[in-house]
């Protein structure tokens, strides 16, 4: 790193100063803390579709299952440090990313799950999904020269923190990848 140019000083800081606060989210043990004051949104329910939607397969994972277009396809990765992600891949006019992550609750909890979409002010709303509370998280953060837009959704069982994240470069909301993100995870169904 050139340390005569500030510029390029200050930015390689942020740049590890946000790793380090984002390893420090993820890796921290669950906690009890209460979220700030952050005004939420009314709760909007998600009911799943138990039946098949043609065009679609069901992807079933250790107590749930998720629908899917034909067109995506989909496969299970374990995270390092435990937990697995599953991994949609999007149809080549499209071009995002979504997955799902699957962390025991031993590792993490919501409420650290949730903190650096808070941290960017992301917009928050409270959601039932499969007939559970949820986090609804929707925004978007300027590196340039791109705008990242991103979507996620955070909920848990009695072992198990879930977040479904959508992520793609735009400069505005994509309302055909914001929809088909709505479908899918609406059709998301604990076992």
């Amino acid at each position: 790193m050139n340390l005569e140019n500030p510029k390029l000083h200050i930015a390689g800081l942020v740049i590890v100063g946000l790793g380090l606060l984002a390893i420090s989210i993820f890796s921290s043990s669950p906690s009890n803390k209460k979220s700030s004051n952050i005004p939420t949104i009314p709760i909007q329910e998600y009911k799943p579709e138990i039946t098949a939607t043609p065009g679609w397969s069901i992807y079933k994972g250790n107590g749930y299952s998720i629908n899917y277009p034909l067109i995506m396809t989909v496969w299970e990765n374990q995270i390092s440090g435990g937990g697995t992600s599953l991994i949609f891949n999007p149809p080549k006019n499209l071009n995002f990313r979504m997955r799902l992550d699957i962390i025991s609750k031993n590792r993490t909890s919501p409420e650290s799950s949730s903190e650096l979409f808070r941290v960017f002010k992301y917009q928050e709303s409270d959601i039932q999904l499969s007939g559970r509370s949820a986090k609804k998280f929707t925004g978007s953060l300027k590196i340039k020269p791109q705008t990242k837009q991103e979507t996620a959704v955070i909920f848990e069982d009695s072992i198990n923190v879930y977040k479904m994240q959508l992520t793609y470069d735009a400069p505005t909301r994509n309302a055909e990848i914001d929809n088909l993100y709505e479908q899918i995870i609406k059709t998301f169904n604990m076992l």
